[in-house]
């Protein structure tokens, strides 16, 4: 994907929010760790090999900057709020730069994913 703010007044932070049903995915992974349903963050800084996993759809979403070597100028997101009125899982990532490239990842998990 690509964002153009270039035409947005000001400085600032573009920030692109993704965002899926958060009943459906229940689990974050990033390196070793595996945060799930109550213990999957509301909202926190992640580094980029983090995901959003739903294990009963069998799909992980991830999302990173097309060029790593820019990757300094990036910064991920992830949170999810089950409640009532509220569900939703997803991944921000945000720049200071006023075009922000990036790709989403949806691969299906392996047999052997938490």
């Amino acid at each position: 994907m690509k964002v153009d703010g270039s035409y947005l007044p000001g400085l600032g932070e573009l920030i692109m929010l993704n965002e899926v049903e958060g009943r459906s995915f229940s689990l974050l992974r990033t390196g070793d760790s595996v945060f799930q349903d109550a213990g999957f963050p509301g909202w926190q800084a992640v580094p980029f090999d983090a995901s959003i996993e739903s294990p009963s759809l069998n799909l992980a979403i991830s999302v990173s900057p097309i060029s790593p070597e820019d990757a300094s100028c990036f910064k991920l997101f992830c949170g999810r709020e089950v409640a009532l009125g509220l569900d939703w899982a997803g991944l921000a990532i945000s720049s200071s730069r006023k075009i922000l490239s990036y790709k989403v990842c949806i691969p299906a998990l392996s047999k052997n994913a938490e």
